[in-house]
């Protein structure tokens, strides 16, 4: 059986065998590189031989009528000429293929020393997972008899293999990492049927944030009804109620089975203002709100209620505010690549509080200039310990982790928005978006992909690939080339 001792001895040895492919790649691209310089330097003699030779050939191009004495002149300059050329061609061909592997040993190689960073990060956190159940032993142990084969190939050991071992190592931890979060939380879970929220007791409401088509599902299954409610739906139920039927309609934080906790993410470096509201003009963005708030019975998803006090001590601009949740991606996790992904995630339809809780820096600034600081971050963190469930301790280190996401965007300079799940709406097949060619954020039409939309100005744009898009941006960026067409 294997001991858990064992997974650091894994670890160690993937350790090993990156550094030494990496160190190997380094190897292989100053190689390269020299050899490179050998064949630029070699290609300016040619080519400064080949611009001779034909600078000649034209000074005495007038004696090319004369058969005898042109032929003794021009002939021995055009061999001249062409071995010059020969040469030249020969050598450039080189120094392609030695750029191409230039550049592949540089990807490989950094390639490798972010799979070291990150099988480091890996190894830290299996000291907070404890000791390793029998389960997560079972799975490990051909994990590591592989690793400890591959170490032994020292010979025969190709790089694929060893990224191969270092990512199902960290995807190993992962795996762990999220089954040990979900034996945990179900070892708290209260019962279905005794599920009662932070905030919801007794004979309190929760407001059903439901539309208007599943009304009578509500009611019958056993919900209650206050037309003078005001906007949106009147159906409630209490805490004293059987709140299994109503799982798929309860607000989340009221749920039983929570879902995955919210990471109230600060929004991206270098990606301020950029979002529907302020990208599109107000008939696309009040479509897509409105909408929305109409889905949810125009009540909070989180907690079921409208018309809420914000942070900052005032209300909202409505009942219900609409929230794009989005997230940052970058190439192989990698900022110094400079162009990434913001990809729009969901739109959520949120009352003050709870919308404040995704923006507290915006939220606790405006109550700053009121002398009300303290009072908004503790309301903001009392809210959102309730919206995930967490005690501070756990709100703490969710928090942290956040942090530590938004700051791996900073090296991040462009972002391509991705709006692919704004697209795939069914109220969106019918609709042309309109971008404001003139937007406050000052974003580029053509950095939007993932749907089809029309700018002001009357260009057209196709749907895109994120992706792609993002590839033909890295590709044009700025590469190391060789100067061999300067005159």
């Amino acid at each position: 059986m294997t001991k858990p001792s064992d997974i650091d001895i894994a670890f160690d040895r993937v350790a090993a065998m990156l550094r030494t492919a990496g160190t190997q790649a380094g190897v292989d691209e100053r190689d390269a590189k020299e050899r490179a310089r050998a064949a630029v330097a070699e290609f300016n003699g040619s080519n400064a031989r080949r611009r001779s030779a034909a600078r000649r050939i034209a000074q005495y191009e007038f004696l090319r009528p004369l058969p005898l004495l042109g032929a003794a002149v021009l002939s021995p300059l055009e061999f001249d000429f062409a071995e010059a050329d020969r040469t030249a061609r020969s050598a450039r061909g080189r120094a392609e293929r030695l750029l191409r592997r230039v550049e592949e040993a540089t990807l490989v190689r950094r390639e490798l020393g972010r799979l070291l960073a990150r099988s480091e990060r890996a190894h830290a956190a299996c000291a907070h997972l404890g000791p390793a159940p029998l389960f997560v032993r079972q799975t490990f142990e051909p994990l590591g008899s592989g690793i400890a084969s591959l170490l032994r190939r020292s010979e025969t050991r190709r790089v694929e293999d060893v990224r191969k071992s270092a990512v199902g190592l960290i995807e190993f931890v992962q795996g762990w990492a999220t089954a040990a979060a979900r034996i945990e939380t179900e070892a708290v879970r209260p019962p279905p049927s005794t599920a009662v929220t932070l905030r919801t007791a007794g004979t309190e409401r929760i407001w059903l944030p439901i539309p208007w088509n599943r009304r009578r599902e509500a009611i019958a299954a056993g919900a209650k009804g206050d037309m003078s409610a005001g906007k949106g739906r009147g159906l409630f139920v209490t805490g004293t109620q059987d709140l299994r039927p109503f799982q798929r309609m309860l607000p989340l934080m009221h749920r039983a089975r929570r879902p995955e906790p919210f990471a109230f993410p600060p929004i991206a470096a270098k990606a301020a203002g950029q979002n529907l509201w302020t990208l599109f003009d107000k008939s696309t963005w009040d479509h897509v709100r409105t909408t929305n708030y109409a889905r949810s019975g125009y009540r909070c998803v989180l907690c079921g209620e409208q018309n809420t006090r914000a942070a900052d001590g005032g209300s909202g601009r409505g009942p219900v505010d609409a929230h794009e949740v989005w997230s940052w991606s970058m190439p192989d996790d990698d900022p110094s690549v400079g162009i990434g992904i913001q990809r729009l995630e969901r739109i959520m339809t949120l009352c003050p509080a709870c919308h404040a809780c995704f923006h507290a820096s915006n939220a606790t600034t405006r109550a700053r200039r009121d002398a009300r600081f303290e009072e908004a971050a503790a309301f903001i963190r009392e809210r959102q310990m309730d919206i995930n469930g967490m005690s501070p301790e756990e709100l703490d280190v969710h928090l942290a982790r956040s942090a530590e996401d938004w700051n791996r965007t900073r090296g991040v300079d462009r972002w391509i928005l991705d709006l692919s799940h704004l697209a795939a709406q069914d109220y969106m097949a019918d609709t042309d978006p309109v971008f404001l060619a003139g937007n406050a954020a000052g974003f580029a039409p053509q950095d939007v992909a993932g749907i089809a939309f029309t700018a002001d100005d009357g260009r057209r744009f196709p749907a895109r690939d994120a992706q792609a898009l993002q590839h033909s941006l890295l590709e044009d960026a700025p590469r190391l080339r060789l100067a061999w067409s300067r005159p």
